[in-house]
């Protein structure tokens, strides 16, 4: 929580100073504005991407996304600039799908078929791959309720 909280102080600074609106300030999110929005993408627009006829990732490939779309707005804001824009939680949702599809060698999964689900050019999806890892600390483990059902 307190990660969360300075990496929204962090880019609500930056947002106050660079972005106005017809000579208006831009009012940032608030940590708990943008808790709820991570919330949303992970229970709402993560599964409904999964869930796309042309996407079906795995219940494994879900979970291990969604545990990575939280690790990322741990430490970093959705108003943070990363590569010259917004971390857009769109783009970043499918990245996550992404890298946990190749964890789990989801070998069906690419980011074609995330492009025509989330409609958003693979050029965009594959760019942000590195600033994911990064926030992940390059740490992609983690442990899966699934495993031990698995047996």
């Amino acid at each position: 929580r307190e990660l969360r909280r300075v990496a929204n102080e962090r880019a609500a600074r930056q947002v106050s100073q660079s972005h106005q609106l017809e000579d208006q300030p831009a009012e940032p999110l608030s940590p708990d504005e943008e808790l709820l929005l991570v919330r949303r993408f992970v229970c709402h627009d993560l599964q409904q991407l999964c869930a796309h006829k042309r996407v079906r990732a795995l219940e494994r490939v879900q979970m291990l996304a969604a545990v990575y779309f939280s690790r990322v707005y741990a430490v970093r804001s959705m108003m943070e600039v990363c590569g010259g824009g917004v971390l857009d939680p769109r783009v970043v949702m499918c990245t996550c799908v992404l890298l946990a599809a190749k964890v789990e060698e989801a070998k069906d999964l690419d980011a074609a078929a995330l492009e025509s689900g989330a409609h958003l050019s693979r050029q965009l999806i594959l760019a942000l791959e590195p600033d994911v890892l990064t926030a992940l600390h390059f740490d992609l483990c983690a442990h899966s309720p699934l495993a031990c059902l698995d047996g």
